[in-house]
């Protein structure tokens, strides 16, 4: 089997041959792909990362995990006429008019009998509902790494260790503790593999992060976040690497449990 450090020095001559756009455009596919996943539509919590130089860009899911959703909405009137239109609204947080429903899918469509003899029927666009989302994003601190709540998908940042961009609020009162979750880790790497092993770039930070919540007993979900060219047959591992749940390509999500 390949070593770590071959693999490694294999990934990066592949990745640096790559041209930029694909970086972008492979963000991009594979943010959609997520975004479909009913594992990510219910999670209000998402531990994300930036990019960093020849990395996925992570920017797309970044800017969905603040998004609004966009409510579809169809009306009946007395005589089965039916309209339809489109309102932004953030779920939980700025309700709809008492006239229209989300439902959860078209299998559970809520329908009330509104003002004036209408009825209205809500419908998710994407047909998946999504719950508004806490993102936190991480800060390496030493040989540690915790993740601290974002305000928005532009910033404010900081530069920290390594050049990589921080939230700029990282203080006691935004981070991510353990009785937080339940939550959903997007995991960085430069190789993944089909049965869900994972190589980084070498520090350990996500190793450790995840062996400090399963000390504390939290729940949580990990998936891999990467280009198709990261995919390999088989990534090399010890016994401190912990194996992802899942694994998001442009060419969708992959579940190992």
């Amino acid at each position: 089997m390949i070593t770590k450090e071959a693999l490694r020095k294999a990934m990066k001559a592949r990745l640096g041959a790559l041209p930029l756009s694909r970086f972008q455009d492979e963000g991009e596919a594979a943010a959609a792909r997520l975004c479909e996943w009913e594992l990510w539509s219910r999670s209000a919590r998402v531990l994300l990362f930036l990019s960093i130089e020849r990395e996925i860009e992570m920017a797309p899911l970044l800017t969905q995990a603040f998004s609004s959703s966009l409510l579809h909405f169809v009306q009946f009137n007395r005589k089965n006429r039916l309209s339809s239109r489109f309102l932004p609204c953030k779920l939980r947080k700025e309700p709809v008019n008492s006239r229209f429903f989300a439902a959860s899918s078209a299998k559970n469509l809520q329908v009330q009998q509104a003002p004036g003899g209408l009825l209205s029927a809500g419908l998710l666009s994407a047909g998946v509902p999504s719950v508004e989302k806490t993102v936190y994003l991480p800060k390496p601190e030493g040989d540690s790494m915790r993740f601290f709540r974002a305000a928005s998908p532009d910033g404010p940042w900081t530069v920290g260790a390594f050049g990589i961009r921080e939230p700029a609020d990282c203080t006691e009162r935004t981070v991510f503790r353990p009785e937080d979750g339940p939550a959903l880790v997007v995991t960085p790497g430069l190789a993944f593999d089909r049965r869900g092993n994972r190589m980084g770039r070498g520090r350990g930070y996500y190793d450790r992060f995840f062996a400090g919540l399963d000390a504390a007993g939290a729940e949580y979900y990990t998936v891999g976040f990467c280009l198709a060219e990261q995919l390999v047959d088989e990534v090399p591992v010890d016994r401190r690497d912990k194996r992802l749940d899942a694994l998001c390509t442009p060419e969708g999500v992959l579940c190992f449990r």
